[in-house]
């Protein structure tokens, strides 16, 4: 089904089966053994050389976000504009670089989600050293999720951890144009 949309599709039997009952509530076992999932598959991407577009099942596109990070891109890259985030400009070589990384903005300002207030169910990456190893940090935090019961927190932590260790560089995508789950529940007109 996957392929015949024109999407890519991977699948090895020697893959971890995945429950065959559905969640029946959040943080249940199921629900966090998918969260792993997540980590899994974006890393395995990543790992095999493709750029990601990860999104959560329950978002619905209004329009085509590719344009959008092309665009980004085509102006910062010759802008003096900074990343959209607590860090000034990115210089390499007189040159400003680009994010290698889009996360969608989760609207929280918990300490939580700080300083970066990414959710971690629409993010589109780069396959760069430095996303490709973020990815294998959160997918090797397995024990944290296991623990916490929450993708998000390690996701939070990881890429925190990971813009000054590996070099992340990401850029919050703006809340009007990439809306989320809490623009939703604030605001449902």
């Amino acid at each position: 089904m996957i392929e015949a949309v024109g999407a890519i599709g991977i699948h090895q039997d020697y893959f971890a089966s995945v429950a065959r009952e559905a969640s029946v509530g959040y943080l249940d076992r199921v629900f966090i053994d998918m969260m792993w999932y997540k980590a899994f598959s974006v890393w395995t991407l990543l790992h095999m050389g493709y750029n990601v577009l990860f999104q959560d099942v329950d978002l619905v596109w209004f329009r085509d976000p590719f344009p959008y990070f092309k665009d980004y891109i085509n102006r910062t890259s010759t802008s003096s504009s900074s990343l959209g985030l607590n860090h000034g400009a990115v210089q390499a070589r007189g040159r400003r670089q680009h994010p290698d990384a889009f996360f969608s903005d989760d609207g929280q300002r918990s300490l939580r989600y700080s300083p970066f207030y990414a959710n971690s169910g629409f993010y589109y990456r780069y396959n760069t050293r430095a996303t490709r190893h973020f990815a294998w940090t959160v997918m090797m935090a397995f024990d944290v999720l296991q623990t916490t019961g929450s993708h998000q927190n390690v996701f939070t932590f990881r890429l925190n951890e990971n813009t000054d260790l590996a070099g992340v560089r990401p850029k919050l995508l703006d809340i009007r144009e990439f809306p989320t789950g809490i623009m939703h529940h604030h605001d449902k007109r």
